[in-house]
């Protein structure tokens, strides 16, 4: 199976201690690796504002996470991620991976 590139942006609750947080990103990471998966990097946006209230919530922990996962898992990643009560929302895109001009 092809691996491919993806990115996650992943918001938290905003109550959730720093502790937590850590925990979410390794279960997160235990998930993609557990699908044939390999983590790349954590990029931690902090928490930020909303636009517009998130089930009563104004605020909440931004992150986005870049990692290789087979095409045919990452319905089943969505799932997962799906019942966890701690992450508000998140959204999963394919990268590109850069081609050299020739």
């Amino acid at each position: 199976m092809k691996m491919r590139k993806y990115e996650m942006m992943v918001i938290f609750r905003p109550e959730l201690s720093d502790e937590e947080l850590d925990a979410q990103e390794n279960l997160l990471k235990e998930s993609v690796e557990s699908k044939g998966g390999k983590w790349i990097e954590t990029v931690k946006w902090g928490k930020r504002k909303f636009a517009y209230p998130i089930m009563k919530l104004t605020e909440g922990y931004y992150y986005i996470y870049y990692f290789y996962l087979p095409g045919s898992e990452v319905l089943n990643l969505k799932n997962e991620i799906k019942l966890n009560d701690k992450i508000l929302r998140f959204m999963i895109v394919r990268k590109e991976e850069k081609r050299s001009v020739q």
